[in-house]
């Protein structure tokens, strides 16, 4: 695949409404594919070749720690090593005469709850779907008492 093609995930945002992604189509670039299986993330191709129905049946979105307007949806496969899969969106990138979303990253996330946690304590939303206390709970996260609470009394936790 020659360099810089852009493939199309998906025409629309994969279900992510509840994460608040925008409803429009999905990309992926033939160097973020490159980086992700190959040079970087060591991410199965399987796992890549099914991305859009990995994304599809996320758990969870979280608002970006670093990049204002972009989400961390976070997968509900676990890597190979049990860390949990976070795939990188930058919302409403523009290009030539169109307006997409674009995957920036997909990796597996060390550390996981305490990137949760970090979250939470910086006032980043975090997106609940109906998944995303029995993922929490059979992935054994230990989660401050004030976050469990909000993760069952509503769909977004701040």
């Amino acid at each position: 695949m020659p360099s810089g093609v852009l493939l199309v995930l998906s025409k629309d945002n994969l279900n992510l409404n509840y994460g608040k992604v925008k409803n429009i189509p999905i990309i992926i670039s033939q160097g973020t594919i490159k980086k992700i299986y190959k040079e970087k993330h060591n991410i199965s191709l399987q796992l890549l070749k099914k991305l859009d129905n990995e994304i599809r049946n996320s758990v969870m979105v979280i608002d970006s720690l670093t990049i204002p307007g972009s989400k961390v949806v976070v997968l509900e496969k676990l890597h190979n090593n049990c860390n949990p899969i976070l795939v990188i969106i930058k919302q409403e990138k523009s290009g030539e005469n169109l307006i997409v979303n674009e995957v920036k990253s997909v990796y597996d996330k060390r550390e996981f709850q305490n990137f949760l946690n970090l979250s939470y304590k910086l006032n980043k939303k975090i997106y609940k779907n109906k998944k995303t206390k029995q993922w929490l709970l059979r992935n054994g996260f230990q989660l401050p008492t004030r976050f469990a609470k909000s993760l069952v009394s509503s769909n977004k936790l701040t």
